[in-house]
């Protein structure tokens, strides 16, 4: 009889609020990722490692993804300066078993990303000038 009576009382609240609280599992399972590999990227990591390319900084980001957050939440790439980014990837890299190759791919990504946020590049300004008709 109690259970009758406490499944009454719930009944409407979960039928109120059933499709709010599916969203919101639903949006927690969504992952929100690193910042995506952009042009002022490739050109930052060019300019360290000339071989970069905007598919091996993707596959950097996407080991950076897939290896790092096994065992821990995803820090920003800008959380650290591109110079710690090295010491950092080697004892990481190490624990979550890379090869050297995915090391460097995911270290000119994080450090590339980094040196991006922290200095962004400026927005295009305007050099055309209004002119009047003589």
């Amino acid at each position: 009889m109690r259970q009758r009576a406490r499944a009454s009382i719930l009944a409407p609240w979960l039928s109120r609020f059933a499709p709010v609280l599916a969203v919101g599992l639903a949006l927690s399972s969504c992952r929100v990722g690193p910042p995506a590999v952009t042009p002022a990227v490739v050109t930052e990591a060019r300019a360290t490692w000339p071989q970069a390319t905007p598919w091996s900084l993707d596959q950097g980001r996407a080991l950076f993804m897939d290896r790092c957050e096994r065992c821990h939440g995803l820090p920003r790439p800008a959380s650290q300066s591109p110079k710690a980014w090295p010491g950092l990837m080697d004892k990481m890299g190490n624990r979550a078993g890379m090869t050297r190759e995915e090391k460097r791919k995911v270290l000119e990504y994080l450090m590339a990303s980094a040196a991006v946020a922290q200095n962004p590049p400026s927005a295009p300004t305007s050099t055309a000038t209004s002119s009047t008709g003589d």
